[in-house]
């Protein structure tokens, strides 16, 4: 006897990449998913699950030892997942403590790739598996307009 909530996101951002001795990159990062909400008000018991597929766009400036410098790029894929489940007890004068436990992956699709200079660089799959236990506490703050403010802090264990 839950609510279900539901949706899709899509995005985009970049990151710059500062490395030694000036060699530097940039990934661009397209993305798109689905996500999905459960909570059941009489209990408190939730569950929070998210899929999404990114397109990484990369571009490196490499400066060699000989003091040359040469270019790249390439596209790769990634796939995501996390779900957490967990239980959002209320306390006294709006306070609540939310216990949780949380799972999620990663892979990123690995890919070899050519540099201007005619090196060629080899890049391996990525994989990561990430589990989380821990607890959200914070309270609910109304105020005189009807709007309420929450301020939490989450610690985990990972």
């Amino acid at each position: 006897d839950g609510q279900w909530l539901a949706g899709l996101m899509a995005g985009y951002s970049q990151s710059d990449l500062d490395l030694d001795r000036g060699t530097s990159g940039t990934v661009d990062s397209y993305y798109a998913g689905a996500y999905t909400t459960w909570l059941d008000a009489q209990t408190g018991y939730y569950f929070d699950g998210v899929v999404k597929i990114n397109r990484f766009q990369n571009k490196s400036d490499v400066n060699l030892s000989d003091n040359t410098s040469t270019k790249g790029s390439y596209s790769n894929y990634g796939v995501g997942a996390s779900a957490e489940f967990g239980r959002h007890i209320k306390l006294d004068e709006g306070y609540f403590v939310e216990p949780y436990a949380q799972v999620s992956s990663v892979i990123i699709q690995g890919k070899d790739y050519d540099l201007d200079n005619g090196l060629r660089a080899k890049g391996d799959r990525t994989r990561s598996l990430l589990g989380e236990l821990g607890s959200t506490v914070g309270r609910n703050i109304e105020l005189a307009g009807g709007q309420v403010v929450q301020p939490y802090l989450r610690a985990a264990y990972v």
